[in-house]
């Protein structure tokens, strides 16, 4: 009995006004509260009828919903309970109209997080006026102004930093396995021991979705094999409870990340001494694009194909020089024929440049596949050396789980410029790789290779086969 009328009940009847509120109600429920205030907004505008004299917007208000077989005119009350929109928030909602405001500003409080609608106009204010922020000014802005949360935000990006794995090809840092409510269980617990207050699960979780979008928790790594070491201490992590414990399994995981860090940065090291001295170094990588965005044809990321023409790309990055596409198609096997053969194809690239020679050091950066730690790889790079081609050949890879560097940002630029389009051919395939990779500073080409020498066999009788557990040192 909403007013006098009784405009359900007296229009349809009791059980199909039962029905229609809860069709509205089971609509509305589902939403999240950002949805639901867009829709309150989309139901509202879509009563209005006109505009009085007086500036008062005049309304019709009507219920019903997709799932519902009727619309019905109802009064203003009947609605709000319809629908669970407070009569403040509809009140709210008509001043705007009045005001000439296309939708009610939402309020900005300094003790909550900024929300998404205010966040993105404050970043399209600080482009438009060429501010470069960065993503610690960005969290700052959206964080509560509470001691507790700044408390929380120092105590997350300590932890981040030291248990993440930067990716080296986008922003992100990824985490291993695990769940929000585990890691805010280590948070709270640390917080304890020290006697200071700790945010709740549920602003902890508002807190890291809002001021740490870039750190994302995935059930598989965008990298090839996982690390060992970060699987053991992932589960240590979740068995203890205690926080002298944890506290101890997080410090040697920074240990761990010193590690692998460090050899990084040996890594770029090498790759700008070539870059600063191309005379007397050379600093080549190579890798592999993942099978899966190489089927032929390709319809923007939708399945829609039986039969695919599989395509192999094998990247060779030559450091201040240029970046070669070496494309096979399922004929030719992806070996370590196939490497050994790509690389010297890019030293005959340089040789031929460099007028006929070769620069006395060549750092040669691998990952950790069976094609790339082969004795036969090894062998090669010795006869290079025995021929006097160059002087010296480093050969480093980076520790599993860990392998992700310059090149696979290259294959990240390709895969995102070409998820989105119909590729047919690979003529087309091959012009999407030119038009993606010669945006960056170095030059692109693609080379079809349709046979390699078998390298394994021509290499085998010069290699010592009492050589054992070579890649394990």
């Amino acid at each position: 009995m909403c007013c006098s009328h009784a405009c359900l009940h007296n229009t349809i009847g009791f059980k199909q006004a039962s029905n229609l509120i809860f069709a509205c109600r089971e609509t509305v429920n589902a939403m999240t509260r950002r949805e639901r205030s867009e829709y309150n907004y989309q139901l509202i505008s879509g009563c209005m009828t006109g505009v009085r004299q007086s500036g008062y917007g005049e309304f019709t208000w009507k219920v019903g919903t997709d799932a519902s077989s009727q619309v019905v005119d109802v009064c203003r009350t009947c609605f709000s309970n319809c629908y669970g929109i407070p009569l403040t928030t509809m009140d709210r909602v008509v001043r705007s109209f009045k005001n000439g405001e296309a939708k009610p500003a939402p309020a900005l409080s300094d003790r909550t997080v900024m929300s998404d609608a205010i966040f993105r106009g404050f970043k399209k204010a600080a482009d438009y006026y060429g501010l470069k922020l960065t993503r610690q000014e960005l969290a700052a802005a959206r964080m509560p102004n509470s001691p507790v949360a700044v408390s929380c935000y120092a105590w997350m990006a300590r932890y981040f930093s030291m248990v993440g794995d930067d990716m080296s090809n986008s922003e992100e840092i990824h985490l291993e396995p695990t769940l929000i409510k585990d890691v805010w269980a280590e948070y709270r617990e640390e917080m304890i021991s020290y006697g200071v207050k700790h945010l709740s699960v549920t602003a902890f979780g508002s807190l890291w979705t809002h001021c740490f979008s870039y750190v994302k928790i995935r059930e598989f790594k965008a990298v090839s094999g996982k690390c060992d070491t970060c699987l053991k201490l992932s589960k240590l992590r979740r068995t203890f409870h205690d926080s002298r414990r944890r506290e101890y399994i997080t410090m040697m995981h920074a240990f761990h990340r010193c590690a692998y860090m460090n050899e990084r940065i040996e890594y770029a090291k090498k790759r700008n001494l070539a870059e600063s001295n191309p005379t007397n170094y050379l600093s080549i990588i190579s890798d592999g694009m993942s099978q899966n965005h190489c089927l032929l044809p390709y319809f923007a990321n939708q399945d829609s194909w039986n039969k695919y023409l599989p395509q192999h790309l094998q990247g060779i990055l030559i450091h201040g020089r240029k970046m070669k596409v070496y494309r096979t198609f399922h004929t030719v096997a992806n070996s370590s024929s196939l490497q050994l053969h790509c690389f010297l194809l890019a030293l005959e690239e340089v040789y031929k440049t460099e007028n006929n020679r070769l620069p006395d050091t060549i750092f040669y950066q691998i990952d950790g596949g069976s094609e790339n730690t082969a004795k036969c790889v090894l062998a090669m790079c010795e006869l290079i050396v025995a021929r006097r081609l160059t002087k010296k050949i480093i050969l480093t890879r980076l520790p599993v789980g860990h392998t992700h560097e310059d090149i696979d940002s290259k294959f990240g630029t390709l895969w995102r410029f070409i998820r989105s389009k119909h590729v047919y051919t690979p003529q087309e395939y091959e012009s999407h790789i030119v038009a993606a990779l010669n945006r960056d500073k170095l030059p692109c080409t693609v080379e079809d290779i349709f046979v390699t020498p078998n390298y394994k066999k021509l290499l085998g009788p010069l290699i010592d086969h009492k050589l054992e557990g070579y890649v394990a040192i």
